[in-house]
């Protein structure tokens, strides 16, 4: 076969172009972008092999991302996709990656076996076909090439979807040309004039990077280009402590580093799932990640994360990665006030879970952050655990890192006397100048405790 040989056309499922501008006004932004394209590397699998090394080359006409696997495909691109699931057990898909990607919105990664024994790196991340929304702010003409497939995208156009043969096997290639600024589609979707700005793009998606790479399941290599110059690269590697715990490290033009604590939720002993067995039946086990640096100050920046940083704030160190259920824009997870919401209680429970699993493992915590950032945190969750008293809101769960473990955290040697020793807080008399600040605190667990002045 040639290479361009034309093997026929198909339409999207939704053939308006002003339902498309619709949906990507809640998608709006470089940032956003930038995440949605790495979930999908992500989640790309066939066969077993995933995708590892995430290629982003940024040119003054166009994006190309580079990804090292491959969209899955049917044996009839041009019929009703025959997609036989041969990808894995565990994970039930309903269509190819290629007819997917047609079906703006399908969901096509929605339907996976609640089954605890599933890795989470086999969990696909988002919902085929909504994220991939996004590119339209930046493009009216997407081009996916793969597997000896190429598809152009064109929602505008009488043949939406062209399909040609494609001499990339192996990896991935979606290449993303800039829509022209007077082009319908801009006016339509009303975006900044930031958006095809190739430095824009650099910038953010540089910025971007360190963030993202923290969670994601399979990807543990970004690197940036301008124009084929690499600008940016980073590379992930993890060191395992123990069953639970782990080391991760991220460098680049600096070396970040964080203690990373796994676990998982059984959702299946909260009454409210009890009461919603079929609601359970479809969820995909309830993973989660807490994620504290390893520095040597900390502050109050952590976030939320569905693998990808969202916009809630945990107003401490501490970052939680999980199998939440966000917004449909996937910039905030489901936290309202709500306790006959099923979602927004399950997400309330991962942290809930996360909060018993940090008090548990509290000891190994702070021998790896070291006594002074640790001391710090436990401040912080304190204050969280003042501040909020509703249930469901995400303030309150945070607080629960405090309530769960305080009776524990008394026993551990985290205090620094005036005599620079580190002792438990009812064995000190008086504070060293770097505790002062955490007076009030410790005071709790004894009566004794006086300043260094």
């Amino acid at each position: 076969m040639n290479e361009k040989e034309v093997l026929g056309y198909s339409t999207l499922n939704i053939n308006i172009t002003n339902s498309i501008i619709q949906r990507v006004k809640d998608m709006i932004g470089l940032d956003f972008l930038f995440y949605e394209l790495l979930q999908n590397a992500d989640d790309s699998n066939l066969q077993g092999k995933r995708a590892t090394h995430f290629v982003c080359r940024v040119y003054n006409d166009k994006i190309v991302i580079n990804i090292d696997s491959v969209f899955t495909r049917c044996d009839k691109i041009l019929e009703e996709c025959t997609w036989d699931n041969q990808n894995n057990k565990n994970i039930k898909t309903k269509k190819c990656d290629f007819h997917a990607i047609l079906e703006i919105s399908s969901g096509n990664k929605d339907l996976i076996t609640s089954n605890s024994n599933t890795k989470i790196e086999d969990i696909p991340i988002g919902k085929f076909g909504v994220g991939f929304l996004s590119v339209y702010q930046i493009t009216s003409v997407p081009q996916i090439e793969s597997n000896g497939l190429s598809l152009k995208i064109d929602p505008a156009a009488k043949q939406q979807g062209t399909w040609t043969t494609s001499e990339i096997l192996e990896e991935t290639k979606i290449t993303l040309p800039f829509v022209k600024k007077n082009d319908d589609w801009t006016h339509g979707i009303n975006i900044s004039k930031e958006i095809n700005n190739p430095d824009s793009v650099l910038k953010t998606f540089i910025n971007c990077s360190t963030e993202t790479l923290k969670f994601l399941k399979n990807i543990n290599k970004i690197s940036i280009y301008y124009n084929d110059k690499l600008e940016h690269e980073l590379i992930k590697s993890k060191t395992k402590i123990s069953e639970e715990i782990q080391v991760l490290e991220i460098t680049g033009n600096k070396t970040e580093k964080y203690l990373i604590i796994n676990g998982i939720s059984e959702m299946k002993n909260i009454d409210i799932f009890k009461e919603n067995s079929d609601f359970l039946k479809k969820q995909r086990p309830a993973y989660y990640q807490i994620a504290i640096p390893i520095k040597d100050e900390l502050n109050n920046s952590g976030k939320l994360f569905a693998f990808l940083p969202t916009e809630n704030y945990t107003h401490c160190p501490i970052d939680i990665n999980g199998m939440f259920f966000p917004l449909t824009s996937r910039k905030l997870i489901k936290f309202q006030n709500d306790f006959t919401n099923l979602e927004a209680n399950w997400n309330s429970q991962i942290v809930k879970a996360a909060a018993k699993k940090f008090a548990k493992l509290a000891n190994e915590i702070l021998k790896i952050i070291g006594y002074k950032n640790f001391i710090f945190l436990l401040n912080s969750l304190r204050d969280l655990r003042n501040k909020s008293t509703s249930q469901n809101n995400l303030d309150y769960c945070m607080g629960l890192f405090w309530e769960e473990g305080k009776e524990n955290f008394r026993e551990l040697k985290f205090v620094e006397t005036i005599e620079k020793r580190i002792e438990k807080p009812e064995n000190v008399v008086i504070l060293h100048n770097n505790a002062v600040k955490h007076f009030e605190m410790i005071s709790k667990w004894s009566d004794r405790i006086t300043s260094e002045d």
